[in-house]
């Protein structure tokens, strides 16, 4: 992964599960990163368990904050 950082593109992209990220990340002949978006979780706990489940098929994940709303996981304000 660390050669196809440098004066690349990498494709961001939703992973909804391991399987889904591993054939994505095949697909994307490795050019791609998956990852979630934080408002979508209930606690840090459940978004750290997601990230370490992407992170067995990768070495990178993408965490987007989300939908523009300020909050942190959990709360909204």
């Amino acid at each position: 992964m660390r050669e196809k950082l440098y004066d690349k593109f990498l494709f961001n992209f939703l992973a909804s599960d391991r399987d889904n990220a591993a054939a994505v990340m095949e697909a994307g002949s490795g050019y791609v990163v998956p990852g979630i978006v934080s408002d979508k979780f209930d606690s840090i706990e459940t978004a750290a368990e997601k990230v370490a489940e992407l992170k067995s098929v990768t070495d990178m994940v993408s965490i987007g904050l989300g939908g523009g709303e300020i909050q942190l996981i959990g709360r909204k304000y």
